[in-house]
């Protein structure tokens, strides 16, 4: 706990003594409150130590991705996952994927399976993962894995996420792991006369609509 290293100047907060600071993962949780109650909670993390030692994902300005400073096109397949059409086998699921154009997916299943993260790299494709909660697995096998391009931080977002929320998990990745970019999912409401995506504009680099056939 450093609360105690910082005091409040009107509307500033200021560091009044350095802590001695640690390798790993921090987290900051700042708490505002106004005279009628009202209370808001932000919390952020940062990261000291090596970043990842990946190809560093960008977008142009274009908005086509780069890897490493060279364009990738991604096409995704979301749920890759063991099923009894490819013979409960990852390897024939990616298989079938690349023959079919696909460059990049996720799974519903274990993130982090060893056969699942294997049979990716076998095939060349990029993948989108969790990374909401940045747990051992996000550390140990996530962080310095090439195949992963983006994290995910929304499914479905609007309707279990404030826009306030999906911001503080895109600040924490960017100061935690600076070498990737951000995505969300949601609905598009096409029935609606006014989205609900406005508010969440700024809450992620990719926004990847929700369109079923």
């Amino acid at each position: 706990d450093m609360t105690g290293v910082f005091s409040r100047e009107g509307d500033v907060i200021v560091q009044t003594s350095t802590p001695a600071w640690k390798d790993g993962l921090h987290s900051v949780n700042v708490v505002a409150a106004d005279m009628h109650g009202n209370c808001y909670t932000n919390r952020l993390a940062f990261f000291i130590g090596e970043t990842p030692d990946v190809p560093k994902v960008a977008l142009r300005d274009d908005g086509m991705v780069l890897v490493g400073g060279k364009p990738f096109f991604p096409i995704g397949a979301y749920g890759v996952c063991k099923r009894e059409f490819n013979g409960m086998d990852y390897d024939v699921a990616f298989e079938g994927l690349k023959a079919a154009g696909f460059n990049f997916a996720h799974t519903y299943d274990n993130t982090w399976d060893s056969e699942f993260l294997a049979a990716a790299r076998k095939y060349g494709f990029k993948l989108w993962v969790a990374g909401r909660y940045m747990h051992r697995n996000f550390f140990e096998k996530g962080c310095n894995n090439p195949e992963i391009l983006s994290w995910y931080i929304g499914d479905d977002t609007s309707i279990n996420t404030k826009p306030e929320e999906l911001l503080c998990y895109h600040n924490s990745l960017k100061a935690v792991d600076p070498t990737r970019i951000t995505c969300q999912a949601d609905v598009i409401f096409s029935n609606r006369e006014i989205s609900n995506f406005a508010p969440y504009v700024t809450g992620a680099d990719v926004f990847m609509p929700e369109i079923y056939p």
